[in-house]
């Protein structure tokens, strides 16, 4: 029952930490619930308005397409996750397209089994992007970037090095934990590995552009809706860039110092060779706008996104085997559950540093 599966992953987790205001996914499947997941929660990085008259009907303004899980190759008895997930001007959900083009609505027979579909397809999708947009890529290639170029001593590292705290050692045990062909997070999905957990990978690996989170939201045609991505996410995202700003400002207070440090330059030329889409100028300008996002995406955007702990909390967030007999109902998967658990347990930290100490090392 969900109290026991809780209290299963707290010993997992070793801690008895309650998720805050435990239990408001009490009905983990109601339209409300899903309204909250993909508009306040990880469907944020989903979630855009639909582009031109949509063919289901014109009451649908938004949708989060996750199709791409379509094309991977999946474990027999388990279920093809691809899937869009309408919503209507008031971001009420209208309409679930299933992979195979079958249609879902409010009310009907496999309605609730629709949602549990989406849901953990949503789930599934933002972890993936999580582990290889966020980890590899946004985290691991500055964090490299300043420990390869930069001497302990110098004023960048020493500023920045805090926003990377576990960088390193977090994305070398994702290569046993998450990547490996055998690892927890390969055994819980329900892809088979070759064309499905490792394809995948190497596809979100391989669209990532380097944008900035306004940029994103003007693509995706939400920077004027009422919804965290357009509200939260934009007033860090100023608080974040502005902050490096001044950093960069104090550090360099004229151009000419800024091109006289060719360990920075070193630095960003990595960088920009390893982020597609960086401006490929060593400049002032880029230099902030780089560093900017970067911070941006590693602290609050990676937290809005990423808290493992609380999504193991909450048993009932995906289901892979999502058999319409079941007609949605939730049912915990121990499988996914020890996963997201164990990764959990050898990730967080027993003490976390603040940025008052010495981090010139």
């Amino acid at each position: 029952d969900r109290a026991t599966l809780r209290n299963e992953i707290r010993i997992k987790i070793q801690t008895n930490v309650v998720a805050p205001y435990e239990g408001h996914w009490d009905a983990p499947l109601s339209d409300g619930s899903m309204h909250r997941l993909f508009f306040y929660n990880h469907g944020m990085l989903k979630t855009r308005k639909v582009s031109g008259k949509d063919k289901y009907g014109s009451e649908n303004e938004y949708v989060a397409d996750m199709t791409f899980l379509s094309d991977l190759s999946y474990r027999p008895n388990l279920e093809n996750l691809g899937c869009k997930v309408y919503f209507d001007n008031d971001a009420s959900i209208t309409l679930i397209e299933d992979y195979d083009g079958s249609l879902y609505r409010p009310g009907e027979e496999f309605w609730e089994w629709a949602k549990l579909k989406a849901r953990s397809a949503l789930f599934v999708n933002i972890n993936l992007e999580h582990l290889v947009t966020y980890h590899q890529i946004w985290a691991n290639v500055p964090g490299m970037a300043l420990r390869k170029f930069l001497q302990p001593s110098h004023p960048v590292r020493i500023a920045l090095t805090p926003h990377f705290f576990r960088t390193h050692q977090t994305c070398t045990q994702a290569k046993d934990l998450l990547v490996a062909p055998r690892g927890p997070l390969g055994r819980a999905l329900p892809f088979e590995y070759e064309d499905g957990h490792k394809k995948v990978l190497k596809l979100l690996m391989n669209d990532y552009r380097f944008k900035t989170w306004p940029d994103e939201l003007e693509q995706s045609g939400m920077k004027d809706v009422e919804y965290v991505g357009a509200t939260d996410a934009v007033s860090l995202h100023k608080v974040m860039v502005n902050y490096v700003s001044n950093l960069i400002d104090e550090i360099y207070p004229t151009v000419e110092l800024l091109e006289a440090d060719d360990d920075m330059r070193k630095a960003y030329v990595y960088m920009s060779e390893k982020m597609k889409g960086v401006p490929p100028e060593f400049s002032m300008a880029n230099l902030k706008l780089v560093w900017g996002e970067v911070l941006f995406r590693v602290t609050g955007l990676h937290t809005s996104i990423g808290n493992a702990a609380i999504a193991a909390l909450e048993p009932f967030f995906v289901n892979f085997r999502l058999h319409k007999s079941d007609k949605g109902i939730v049912s915990g998967s121990r499988e996914v559950i020890s996963t997201v658990s164990t990764i959990t347990s050898l990730t967080v930290p027993n003490e976390y540093p603040n940025l008052a100490q010495n981090w010139a090392h």
